[in-house]
């Protein structure tokens, strides 16, 4: 299996373009009323988006990520594990890079067949999510836009609601994009954190949450 995803990969890195990013993420099991007003202040430009993101986990390897949506699939890999970023006395998370390929049209007909053939499970999460992405301008000066606007670097905020099973949980997560660094969002989020309880192990990606929650299942 292992062996398989390597091969795809190295396909898909010579015939698709692919996206890297950087990532942080906190898991919570409730909704917790600092991370609402947080969502409330600062994600006030947010697009809200509703929508079912179907993971196909793999076992083992919370280092790689399958999932379908809307009729088209996502393959990420970590690339890297930073060192944790600490935004304040009361906030930390793991700071991730991934690599990103998109899978649509006649290719995802393969990717289909093969998961079928490995067994894999597949798990589907009910998102309803509130997104903006914010941007510096010339100054250095922060700009917060929905989800919806397009440009080339910046970074995308975002607070999703995820149900399953008759269970609820709540996750809040910011993305890099575009070759953008932390330094530069750095002093915007430890203001924004300052009395923020962010604790460093409920920090993790979605391969690893979900092996969290299927672990527990079995």
């Amino acid at each position: 299996m292992e062996e398989f995803v390597l091969r795809k990969i190295e396909n898909y890195s010579r015939q698709t373009s692919s996206q890297l990013t950087r990532e942080i993420r906190w898991f919570f099991g409730t909704e917790n009323p600092q991370k609402h007003r947080l969502k409330e202040r600062y994600l006030t430009h947010a697009d809200f988006q509703h929508r079912i993101d179907t993971y196909y986990p793999i076992p083992g390897r919370i280092d790689w990520g399958l999932k379908s949506r809307e009729g088209k699939y996502e393959l990420k890999r970590l690339i890297a594990a930073y060192e944790p970023l600490r935004f304040s006395k009361t906030a930390a998370g793991k700071h991730e890079g991934w690599e990103k390929w998109e899978i649509t049209g006649e290719e995802i007909k393969d990717w289909e067949a093969w998961i079928s053939d490995n067994g894999l499970q597949p798990f589907s999460l009910e998102k309803r999510r509130w997104v903006s992405k914010m941007q510096l301008d010339s100054e250095g000066k922060v700009e917060m836009h929905g989800y919806n606007v397009r440009f080339e670097k910046g970074c995308q905020i975002e607070y999703t609601e995820l149900s399953w099973d008759s269970r609820v949980c709540f996750t809040f997560g910011l993305e890099l994009f575009g070759g953008e660094v932390w330094d530069k969002f750095l002093s915007f989020f430890s203001s924004v954190f300052e009395n923020q309880t962010l604790k460093l192990e409920n920090s993790y990606g979605y391969p690893c949450f979900i092996e969290k929650i299927l672990g527990k299942s079995r």
